[in-house]
């Protein structure tokens, strides 16, 4: 081998681990990039879901879409303002619903945008609004930094003589509808006090319909146990207790849980109603002068 030959094989095998080095760089640099731009395109998940043939809004995308409090860039919106399915609302809320759901293609082309929010799962919007929406249903036009409401009964829901939406959303909105500015996004602390309240409020309406169950359970037990003394004595009664505490055994939790609660606070309230309120020092005091004396 020759003198050149061999200083062109050690030049090739030098520039290899080279080559490699600068692809690998490169591919880095490549998956950097792409990781960039990925981080810059809005995400999928930023488009409104659907829900009955209405976009739906909650907390997390009411001012995103609406910018109801920053220029509203993305136009006039009619947002049906609704508080779940239950209640003596219901037909007035299924109504109000459909027939938005209907009229949403002619809102869009005449550059309304319609839309469905339900402030029992939206409690920080519920806060936002509560001076603006009274009862549910309700729809609210929100346009050039106004908001017009129009509460609907079941005749104004069903009823498209009595009250159309089309009509309000496009030329009606000032005679019909009740004006107010639209109230400004809260702040942080307002928004979690919202969600505070809000899951306290539902807490008590929870616990006020387990209570009406629990008395309509101890009610049906207690005529059970009654029927079974009089007829079998004891023995009656123990197996009628017995049923009934397998039965309704969630029922028996929760009244467990109501007299605990009550014996804690009976309990604190006795501590403070009995605790010393002068200082031991001070009578020792007084007694040793009065004794000098």
């Amino acid at each position: 081998m020759t003198e050149n030959e061999a200083s062109n094989r050690t030049r090739r095998r030098r520039g290899k681990p080279t080559s490699s080095r600068y692809h690998t760089r490169l591919v880095a640099s490549v998956f950097a990039l792409a990781s960039l731009v990925m981080m810059l395109i809005p995400s999928v998940s930023a488009v409104v879901p659907s829900r009955n043939g209405l976009p739906y809004l909650d907390d997390a995308t009411f001012e995103r879409e609406t910018q109801a409090s920053s220029g509203q860039t993305t136009g006039t919106w009619l947002v049906l303002f609704t508080n779940g399915e239950n209640g003596g609302a219901r037909r007035a809320t299924a109504n109000a619903r459909r027939k938005l759901a209907e009229a949403r293609d002619n809102l869009l082309d005449s550059g309304v945008v319609a839309a469905s929010v339900d402030v029992g799962e939206s409690p920080e919007t519920m806060d936002r609004f509560r001076l603006v929406v009274k009862r549910t249903p309700s729809v609210v036009l929100l346009k050039a930094g106004k908001a017009y409401v129009q509460a609907l009964d079941d005749k104004e829901a069903e009823d498209e003589d009595a009250f159309s939406v089309e009509a309000f959303a496009t030329s009606t909105y000032a005679e019909q509808g009740e004006e107010f500015d639209i109230p400004p996004e809260l702040t942080f602390i307002q928004k979690k006090f919202a969600r505070v309240t809000s899951g306290i409020a539902f807490g008590i309406v929870r616990l006020y319909a387990k209570s009406e169950k629990l008395a309509s359970v101890l009610t049906e037990d207690y005529a059970q146990i009654a029927a079974g003394w009089q007829y079998s004595g004891l023995k009656g009664a123990r197996r009628a207790a017995s049923l009934a505490a397998s039965k309704h055994a969630d029922s028996y939790g929760l009244l467990c849980f109501i007299i605990a609660g009550v014996l804690i606070f009976t309990a604190a309230l006795l501590a403070v109603a009995t605790f010393p309120s002068g200082r031991p020092s001070d009578a020792a005091g007084g007694a040793r002068k009065s004794k000098t004396e």
